[in-house]
């Protein structure tokens, strides 16, 4: 039995070298994938750093490009937008200037549009007492025809009794020397 156990003890430590061994085989195995795995991935790391610093500097002039561009535009925007405040602000002062010119006018052609009518109202007064004044003369006129008809055959019946009257006394007057 004690040889038994001392085999049992050298198989037991054989087994533990064995053990010992093959997981310090694994051990190193494991190691050297880890190390190999370890130099693969900073190598990896190492590319990719290269990359991403080659692209934050290719971000980094991108993104210098696109503030001066939006400076630009920005710059362009403000001085389109002030361009066009200022060409309103001297539409308006036109459009208001042009509706003062309306205004005055418009005021003015009221006014000459009254004087007008007081005109054209005048005009028919005046028309209307010409009218009259006419009718008037014509009255005269033809009153003053008729008194000088009338004249005109009070004078020629007046002369006519005259003249016969005359011519009466100078018959007459033949006769009384015919008597004598």
């Amino acid at each position: 039995m004690q040889t038994t156990k001392a085999t049992e003890n050298a198989n037991k430590e054989k087994d533990l070298k064995d053990h010992d061994t093959r997981f310090a085989r694994m051990e190193k195995e494991i190691a050297d994938q880890h190390n190999a795995e370890v130099v693969a991935l900073k190598k990896k790391i190492d590319t990719l750093e290269a990359n991403l610093g080659q692209i934050k500097l290719k971000n980094k002039t991108d993104e210098n490009k696109l503030r001066e561009e939006y400076k630009k535009a920005d710059r362009l925007y403000s001085e389109n937008l002030n361009a066009y405040d200022a060409e309103m602000k001297d539409k308006t002062r036109q459009k208001e200037t042009a509706n003062q010119e309306f205004e005055q006018t418009h005021h003015e052609l009221t006014l000459l549009q009254d004087e007008h009518k007081q005109r054209l109202e005048e005009r028919k007064k005046r028309n209307e007492l010409l009218a009259i004044m006419k009718r008037k003369s014509d009255e005269q006129a033809k009153q003053m025809n008729l008194l000088v008809k009338a004249a005109e055959w009070v004078q020629a019946h007046w002369r006519g009794l005259l003249a016969r009257r005359e011519m009466e006394k100078a018959r007459k007057g033949k006769k009384k020397k015919k008597k004598k």
